[in-house]
């Protein structure tokens, strides 16, 4: 796919473009960051200039090859908006652009909408997130600002980037720690697994077998607490539809979603648990607007409070309940 990779490569298309529709006319840029898009639009008043060189150019004026171009759309905007679907022509390699079916409005839009290259787009903004520990929360300090946005201004009369992402890695291992002691005992064994697995030496028998005995006793003492319905039970606490109540974006940015971090820690067989969870919040910049400040908040302490009951819940229901004694 010849997709657009950077702002000198999506300035020459749009010049090239912007040479060959004559008249006067209005320029933007919108830049799709979700979908990698970059969105053209030139806006022009059908002078008597204009209707003159689109009629000498006839119908099915221009091709854009569809590995490049995502979709091509025009609209009539005077006297009454509505998208003229009659004058873009789809055909398996291309589109193709009539504008003859513009000429019955006095000023029509043009949108060519481009595949972007997505580390291009990156590049275009500086952003970070910067954490701050509060007693029951973590607040993440989050900021984006176009770097040059004085090269987009030299093919384009407004620029927008709309939903720019901003990721903040939200640590989350200590609260299951804390709340869950058996981890501890998990990880010792994967520990010795990973020794015993790494030891191709004959000699060290005698330290594997010492290995050996210490994994068995450390599973006992897991089997004696029986994790594993608990550790299910975090696990739906930590589906990211669920753990997004424990986050909120303000100021200039929204939350946007939460994935699992693609660090994760074994627990019992074939669970595994993330150590920290990506929460994405997206903004939006322009010319106008070039820069963006706000904050996520992660609510911690609520988070390891339900972690706790979880685990409160689970040992009531194993212990054994206390028989009375007969009255006489």
């Amino acid at each position: 796919m010849n997709i657009v990779r950077d702002s000198t490569n999506l300035l020459a298309l749009a010049k090239e473009l912007s040479g060959w529709l004559r008249g006067e006319k209005r320029e933007s840029l919108r830049l799709e960051c979700m979908q990698g898009l970059g969105v053209y639009t030139t806006t022009a008043s059908v002078s008597g200039q204009l209707a003159k060189w689109i009629r000498r150019l006839g119908p099915r004026t221009r091709g854009f090859p569809t590995g490049q171009v995502y979709d091509v759309r025009v609209f009539g905007l005077r006297p009454a908006p509505v998208k003229l679907e009659d004058a873009v022509i789809r055909e398996p390699s291309r589109f193709v652009l009539d504008l003859t079916k513009a000429l019955d409005y006095d000023m029509f839009r043009l949108e060519v909408i481009y595949h972007m290259d997505r580390d291009w787009l990156e590049g275009l903004v500086h952003h970070r997130s910067s954490p701050e520990p509060l007693e029951e929360l973590m607040k993440y300090h989050l900021s984006a600002q176009l770097t040059d946005p004085a090269a987009l201004n030299l093919g384009f009369s407004e620029v927008e980037v709309e939903d720019f992402p901003v990721t903040a890695r939200v640590q989350i291992q200590e609260e299951i720690d804390t709340a869950l002691p058996v981890l501890p005992l998990i990880r010792r064994i994967r520990q010795i697994e990973g020794q015993i697995l790494s030891d191709y030496d004959p000699h060290h028998a005698t330290n594997i077998i010492r290995l050996q005995r210490e994994r068995h006793t450390l599973r006992e003492r897991i089997m004696r607490k029986d994790p594993a319905e608990t550790l299910r039970e975090l696990l739906l606490l930590l589906r990211p539809t669920r753990f997004v109540t424990y986050l909120k974006a303000e100021e200039d940015f929204r939350l946007h979603d939460c994935t699992w971090g693609t660090d994760l820690f074994e627990m019992l067989g074939s669970i595994a648990m993330p150590k920290a969870i990506e929460a994405t919040t997206r903004t939006d910049l322009s010319f106008d607007v070039p820069t963006a400040k706000g904050t996520l908040t992660y609510q911690s302490g609520r988070f390891s409070e339900d972690v706790s009951a979880i685990v409160e819940k689970m040992r009531k229901k194993e212990s054994p309940p206390k028989h009375q004694g007969a009255h006489g």
